[in-house]
């Protein structure tokens, strides 16, 4: 979170001229403008062991003659693919056979991406372990198209955009999966969004799942017992029930979250997010009862009353961070959770 104060670019110039050791760099939060291409392919030259390079949205053609010139580049990211991808010059640009990890990738051009992303991704698909297509202005197809031919995939973020259907893709094509995050996007017709059908279809088929974060238009309890039942290894789950005018087909959620909570004895970050009255005091009893290595939780919209916290505060005892949002509990009461000084309450940032 520090800010950078750009003077000029000498700095990349003389880190290019005199480093040969340089493993990773990393600009893509930093907003800085005076990056020389040229600078970055004498590094990548001259750096013969740089395995990781995260930019700030530079053109993946102007990046031709560096990516040419690294032999040990497993990490890309903040890389952008462009309406001038469809020149000559964009068409033959490749990317690196050794890359494992293709990160912040984003799409510039003025209609769908699918056909600029997959034509530069797919040659390498089935090497990737770690994706993130967010910024990448897919459709749902155009995410099939290119999540069936990663086979290896270990870790995944998207946007909700990605749809039930590409979430089944990823069952039938990305069995190693470990890391899974749908962040909320702009949902339209044609993009699609994620159910507990996707879910579904996700948990039965990626069983070695620890952490999946998503944000859903409707959810229920045959969901969150067949994630309980299929992904012994979860540690993570964050669940965001998007608040739209669709009615949703199950609630409360209280016999799903008791499953997950029996289920995954390993979680130790739990989210939840839901509507009111999707879970009740009963629920967030179950979640003291059964969460013993539970270290970090969020509520939003949660519970009764006052005693649905009571009844989860007398269970969690390796709880060190608890953050309630929106829920309906008297603030002078949340203090229950502290009387035993393991614990802080915290309002707001996302899950």
């Amino acid at each position: 979170e520090s800010d950078v104060r750009e003077i000029d670019g000498v700095w990349l110039n003389e880190l290019s001229r005199h480093n040969t050791d340089l493993r990773s760099l990393n600009i893509s939060v930093t907003n800085l403008k005076h990056v020389g291409l040229t600078d970055l392919s004498r590094l990548a030259a001259n750096c013969r062991t740089l395995a990781s390079l995260k930019l700030h949205g530079i053109d993946l053609e102007d990046l031709s003659e560096i990516l040419k010139r690294t032999t040990a580049l497993e990490e890309l990211g903040g890389v952008s693919i462009g309406s001038s991808m469809d020149m000559e010059v964009g068409n033959n640009v490749k990317l690196p056979h050794t890359l494992t990890s293709l990160l912040a990738l984003f799409y510039m051009g003025m209609d769908e991406g699918d056909d600029a992303i997959n034509s530069k991704v797919q040659p390498i698909a089935r090497r990737l372990r770690r994706l993130d297509l967010q910024y990448s202005c897919l459709t749902v197809d155009g995410h099939c198209r290119l999540l069936s031919q990663c086979a290896n995939l270990q870790s995944l973020e998207v946007l909700n955009a990605v749809g039930d259907e590409g979430l089944e893709m990823i069952a039938l094509s990305c069995k190693q999966l470990q890391y899974l995050r749908a962040e909320r996007g702009d949902i339209d017709v044609q993009n699609g969004f994620v159910t507990q059908r996707g879910l579904m279809a996700v948990a039965s088929n990626c069983n070695m799942l620890q952490y999946i974060g998503v944000y859903v238009s409707d959810i229920n309890n045959a969901a969150l017992s067949t994630i309980a039942a299929n992904c012994p290894n979860l540690s993570d789950f964050r669940l965001v029930l998007l608040d739209d005018e669709k009615e949703a087909s199950d609630y409360p959620l209280d016999n799903g979250i008791r499953d997950l909570m029996k289920g995954c004895p390993n979680l130790r970050r739990l989210a939840l997010y839901l509507r009111h009255g999707f879970l009740t005091d009963r629920g967030l009893q179950d979640i003291g009862l059964y969460g013993r290595k539970l270290e970090w939780a969020l509520f939003g919209l949660l519970g009764e009353s006052d005693e649905g916290l009571k009844l989860f505060a007398n269970g969690c005892p390796s709880l060190k961070k608890l953050e309630i949002r929106d829920c309906v509990y008297r603030s002078g009461h949340c203090r229950i959770c502290l009387e035993n000084g393991r614990s802080q309450v915290c309002m707001g940032s996302r899950i």
